[in-house]
């Protein structure tokens, strides 16, 4: 009776040595704060993105958009705005994501990524955002989000994933298909 209370700890010890010596550790994740002009109701992704690239020190050329999200209310002024991109500094490939509030604050984090992404620069994108009227599109009857995602495989999408459209010169306009 007692070889199975003996057998129970000795697992357990095995486990702990396993996940001691074969866990990897825990990227490192630095978080920092920022306040830039806040829009009057929403923000200058621009301006945004100039403070951004000036406070982080990534080269620019080397920034790539994962995923792009506007919270939208009902009257349509955006509360949060979320941006993920990638930039090189120093060589290194770092991860960023951003979260910029209508107060002007903006808090992000940065790590060190282990593999390298392609994809769109993210100012092409910011400039669009930055013309839509978020206003006429909501009409204070519901709240929005307008969200961008980088794929890495090709992609369907047809009207029975929700409102589809193409974002140009600030206007959304409705598609009733895209292919990636």
């Amino acid at each position: 009776m007692k070889k199975i209370p003996l057998i129970v700890w000795a697992i357990l010890i095995c486990l702990v040595f396993v996940h001691y010596f074969y866990t990897p550790e825990k990227p490192e994740i630095a978080t920092g704060a920022m306040r830039i002009d806040p829009g009057e109701r929403q923000p200058d992704l621009v301006n945004l993105w100039d403070a951004l690239l000036h406070e982080q020190g990534f080269a620019n050329e080397s920034a790539i958009l994962i995923q792009l999200n506007q919270f939208v209310d009902k009257d349509g002024a955006v509360q949060c705005t979320q941006a993920y991109y990638t930039g090189d500094v120093n060589g290194e490939q770092h991860f960023y994501t951003v979260y910029a509030y209508p107060s002007g604050n903006v808090l992000y984090k940065d790590q060190v990524l282990e593999f390298p992404l392609q994809g769109a620069h993210p100012l092409a994108i910011f400039r669009e955002a930055t013309l839509i009227n978020f206003a006429d599109l909501t009409r204070g009857e519901c709240n929005l989000t307008l969200q961008t995602l980088k794929h890495e495989k090709e992609r369907r999408y047809n009207e029975t994933h929700g409102d589809l459209c193409v974002l140009s010169e600030g206007s959304l306009r409705p598609l009733k298909e895209a292919a990636f």
